[in-house]
């Protein structure tokens, strides 16, 4: 059975990639990835594993993993300092200022980020991530009844990444 995750980050690690080979002559080393798990609601700590080693088979990217604790930590959030890419699937955590100022570093550096479905409430303590950061407005969960219509901007349309994307289909959510 295929894992949808799979597919779907694929998907954003192929945009990765598009945008990375724009700038390879620049530079030979691989991408450095970090995946972060930070929830324990949706199964993250078991597919994020899964996804850095299929980046890295597939990709040749350089992943590092990290898991929140127990409790309210992330160990080894300086991995951010080389990352040219997080991968983030937090739920709610109210992280140490310390950790907190690290992640807030990487964002300041107008590096990529994807957040990945929780990631728009991701921090008890800088609730405004998901605006300033993402672009959300996250305020709740309502019904599953939301629908909003996905279109391929026209100067896009031609884009090789869009190569086989139909130019409008909805996309559900509860969020």
């Amino acid at each position: 059975m295929r894992n949808p995750f799979i597919n779907r980050a694929g998907f954003l690690a192929l945009l990765f990639v598009a945008i990375q080979t724009a700038s390879a002559a620049e530079s030979t080393r691989a991408p450095e990835l970090v995946l972060i798990s930070g929830e324990y609601e949706y199964e993250s700590a078991r597919t994020l594993p899964a996804f850095k080693q299929y980046l890295s088979t597939n990709y040749g990217f350089n992943c590092t993993y990290l898991e929140r604790t127990k409790g309210e930590d992330i160990p080894g959030l300086d991995a951010l300092d080389k990352a040219d890419l997080v991968i983030l699937f937090i739920r709610r955590m109210t992280l140490p200022e310390e950790q907190l100022a690290k992640i807030r570093r990487y964002v300041e550096s107008g590096k990529p980020l994807i957040g990945l479905r929780t990631a728009s409430h991701a921090f008890e303590n800088w609730k405004e991530w998901d605006h300033d950061v993402l672009g959300g407005n996250y305020h709740n969960h309502y019904g599953d009844n939301l629908v909003s219509p996905i279109k391929i901007a026209p100067e896009a349309t031609d884009h090789p990444i869009l190569k086989g994307v139909k130019s409008g289909f909805p996309a559900g959510g509860s969020l």
